[in-house]
């Protein structure tokens, strides 16, 4: 190891002095310790044992009271072990140093140090000289490394294409196959398009899991409403790859009358902040996603006091005997449908029992359906499915229109409320004009 100030040495009339400026490692003369000593030409100098060691060539004149310092920032730039040049250039290129250098002491004008410098060039060159000649003798595996992989790149780029647009042919497909249900009555037929489209989107799953389509095809859907439609429904566990066209529709018209139709009814709700976190508080006490208290919106417009045709009451719109069920307290002085807190407890747990009931997968699509239309009629439509593996679930039920209309409509309604809520400044005040 080199110290900062390691050690100098001294010209002066009578030859060289080579000092020791109390260095870690010490100063070592071919080999023995010193402190101070007279050098001559060919003796060899090590900075430590282990550290750098150099050979001390003399010149003919002699320039007194010049001092050269050895310190590491000078000798790290200069000296390197790794870095030595090739054989057979090393004596000529150390003999043009030493005259360059003999030519630099008889020059008065010259700073001390300057021979350092001149071993410092020759190094440099010796060094370039050493890369330029790896550098050809690796130039052609080089160039075949490099047309490797722009090759690899073109592959991948066109295999990227291909799924893209093989991708875009399945979405066409599936996109007619849509529209058609809606335009069949026969069962039999509807089941046959089912099918057709459940095994397309299974094709286009594949081909999103693909990595080359991630990584370079990938077309990501602009249309914000349909991105948030996905988005939530991954949310609430009724993830599917093709939204029926006509529910993103009602979805979109739901939006488009809540914001401008009941675009004050509606603010006036979403700013009502410590009621909703106790709302969305009571629901993740149930491990209930907290977005489904805007079901409430769509029940009562948010407002306890009403009460329907079939007598349901309060912002849940629950009956009686459902409110009864879930612990609510009615009688001629006292019904608790009114309060939002405890209704608001009664929902949650009608809600769980409603997604426990009617099983995995788009089973909280399904309990919002069972919500609006009861549990008994819904169980009563779900025991007519022909294939309980692979229809029960809403997608069918909405797709065969086997729900009440009412329904089919209400679920599209809740969504769209929600999105409302979930992104107040895009809605509100974005659009403010």
């Amino acid at each position: 190891m080199v110290s900062n100030r390691h050690a100098r040495i001294v010209v002066s009339q009578n030859g060289y002095t080579l000092e020791d400026l109390s260095s870690t490692n010490g100063t070592f003369l071919n080999g023995l310790p010193i402190d101070r000593c007279d050098i001559q030409h060919g003796d060899r100098i090590s900075l430590g044992l282990t550290g750098i060691h150099l050979l001390f060539i003399t010149e003919q004149e002699l320039n007194p009271e010049q001092t050269i310092h050895l310190d590491r920032e000078s000798l790290e730039k200069t000296i390197e072990e790794k870095s030595s040049p090739p054989e057979k250039d090393k004596h000529q290129l150390l003999s043009e140093a030493v005259e360059k250098a003999r030519l630099a002491r008889k020059n008065p004008s010259e700073q001390s140090g300057q021979t350092l410098h001149i071993m410092r060039e020759a190094l440099e060159k010796s060094i370039d000289q050493t890369l330029k000649k790896k550098t050809k003798k690796h130039f052609h595996i080089i160039s075949i490394l490099v047309l490797a992989v722009v090759l690899l790149m073109l592959g991948f780029t066109i295999q990227s294409r291909r799924l893209a647009s093989e991708k875009s042919d399945i979405d066409k497909r599936i996109l007619e196959i849509e529209e058609q249900i809606q335009t069949l009555n026969d069962p039999e037929a509807v089941n046959r398009h089912l099918k057709t489209l459940i095994s397309l989107q299974e094709k286009a799953e594949k081909i999103e899991k693909n990595l080359l389509y991630e990584i370079g095809a990938r077309n990501k859907e602009d249309d914000f409403i349909e991105r948030e439609v996905h988005r939530l429904l991954k949310e609430l566990g009724a993830e599917t790859y093709s939204v029926p066209p006509e529910f993103l529709a009602e979805i979109k018209n739901q939006i488009t009358y809540f914001h401008q139709q009941e675009r004050q009814s509606l603010e006036k709700m979403l700013k009502k902040q410590s009621q909703l976190k106790e709302m969305k508080s009571i629901f993740k006490s149930f491990n209930l996603p907290p977005d489904l208290i805007y079901m409430a919106y769509v029940e009562s417009r948010f407002k306890k006091q009403v009460k329907s045709r079939k007598q349901a009451v309060g912002l849940w719109q629950m009956r009686r005997s459902t409110a009864k069920a879930y612990g609510l307290t009615i009688t001629t002085s006292t019904d608790e449908r009114l309060d939002i807190s405890k209704s608001t407890q009664a929902a949650a747990q009608y809600i769980k029992y409603l997604i426990l009931d009617f099983g995995s997968g788009s089973s909280v699509m399904l309990a919002v359906a069972a919500y609006n239309c009861g549990p008994t009629k819904l169980r009563h439509i779900i025991r007519q499915i022909p294939n309980p593996i692979e229809q029960r679930n809403f997608w069918y039920l909405y797709r065969t229109r086997s729900l009440p209309r009412e329904t089919q409509e209400y679920v599209p309604k809740v969504l769209a409320v929600m999105i409302i809520a979930r992104n107040y400044d895009y809605f509100f005040k974005s659009s403010a004009s």
